[in-house]
């Protein structure tokens, strides 16, 4: 997945001016809220006005335990890039994605699982898809999972048992 790779990605490797901080499971990566906040309505609302995360200009991921995920989220609001991952950590990340309203890197971590799918992993994708049947993307990439599984009579039988 490719979104912009242009001046913005320079910013990801360079420390200088960061004003923000983002946790997860101990790690912290330095960040810019102009960007975070341009990529994505929640870290907009997460810094602005009153919440805590506003004043103290850090924001702590607690429902991720992995943070090559988070790393991945902020890498791609600077450079539009899915950097490569663990199927772990794509399967953490989408979550993320969505509950950040970040609907393009949603669908490239969907893409990406979708594309990677096996008789091993299909159960844990399928759970991790049908976490979000309110949001009408994921049913486009849930409706593709589905349609693989139909021609596939192992993946569809690992998918049910």
């Amino acid at each position: 997945c490719l979104r912009n790779s242009g001046r913005l990605a320079t910013m990801w490797d360079d420390p200088d001016f960061t004003d923000c901080a983002v946790e997860c499971a101990g790690q912290v990566f330095q960040a810019h809220r102009a960007v975070l906040c341009a990529s994505s309505l929640f870290f907009k609302e997460a810094f602005r006005g009153h919440m805590r995360e506003a004043g103290e200009a850090r924001l702590t991921i607690r429902d991720c335990d992995e943070p090559a995920a988070v790393r991945a989220l902020l890498e791609f609001q600077y450079t539009g890039v899915l950097p490569p991952l663990t199927r772990r950590a794509l399967l953490q990340l989408l979550p993320l994605a969505v509950q950040y309203d970040m609907d393009d890197l949603s669908a490239c971590v969907a893409d990406e699982l979708i594309s990677t799918v096996n008789t091993q992993c299909v159960r844990e994708t399928v759970r991790i898809f049908k976490q979000f049947p309110e949001h009408g993307f994921m049913m486009r990439h849930f409706t593709h999972l589905v349609a693989i599984l139909k021609v596939s009579d192992d993946l569809l039988f690992e998918a049910l048992v």
